[in-house]
């Protein structure tokens, strides 16, 4: 599996590795325990498919997978606002989600996973032809701490 950082993830990156997390929020769990499915030619979260709505006249998928499959990982840390707990949750969870797609639906998917110094996102979609969402060159993305994930 490919990673790919910038230099703002790079910085952290030495004091993620020397931690780990083995048991993971009930809600952060039920994601990776959960399924993804396809749903219109979308990859999502099972348990967030529900609350999709999918028009036909919507024709960026990576741009919905983006949107329904982000996960803010300080919804499930106590306290919420602790900013490097909520990253080293989110780097750990991050790893297992890549693994889980790997394993699940092969090839083709990225898993993306941004910090602000403050929130920690993780997201996936299926890369396509001409949809881009994550810019090739990471280091353009100048306040924000940046990892890639490619299967």
């Amino acid at each position: 599996m490919l990673q790919r950082t910038n230099r703002n993830f790079e910085k952290l990156r030495t004091k993620l590795e020397k931690k780990s997390i083995t048991q993971f929020h009930l809600g952060l769990k039920e994601f990776l325990d959960g399924a993804i499915i396809k749903k219109n030619g979308i990859y999502l979260f099972e348990n967030l498919a529900v609350d999709f709505l999918y028009s036909s006249d919507f024709q960026d998928k990576v741009g919905s997978e983006w949107q329904v499959n982000k996960i803010f990982i300080n919804q499930y840390i106590e306290p919420f606002d602790d900013a490097e707990e909520s990253l080293l949750v989110g780097y750990s969870f991050a790893n297992k989600l890549a693994e889980k797609i790997k394993e699940e639906l092969g090839k083709g998917f990225r898993i993306v996973l941004t910090f602000d110094y403050n929130t920690t996102k993780v997201a996936f979609y299926k890369q396509r032809p001409g949809e881009i969402l994550i810019l090739d060159d990471l280091e353009k993305y100048e306040t924000d701490a940046l990892m890639l994930f490619d299967t």
